[in-house]
């Protein structure tokens, strides 16, 4: 699946997916994907990948970050 759009910079994309509707940041915990809060906890099973962007250090390709858009159950 490869549905990723071209961004010039992370904080363009980010501010693009907020106008979208996507509201929440997630972070990586073991297996799963957690809110912000940690109040919410999400398996693979429950998350939809819609969107991604992927951006290259200029001088290391290396340095390289990825942004998921996701929706969640």
């Amino acid at each position: 699946m490869d549905n990723s759009t071209k961004m010039g910079t992370l904080s363009e994309a980010m501010n693009d997916l907020k106008g979208k509707g996507y509201r929440e940041e997630f972070k990586i915990s073991g297996n799963s994907l957690k809110t912000g809060d940690e109040k919410h906890s999400f398996s693979p099973e429950q998350i939809k990948i819609n969107e991604h962007f992927r951006f290259e250090g200029e001088s290391d390709p290396a340095d390289m970050t990825v942004l998921y858009a996701v929706e969640t159950d």
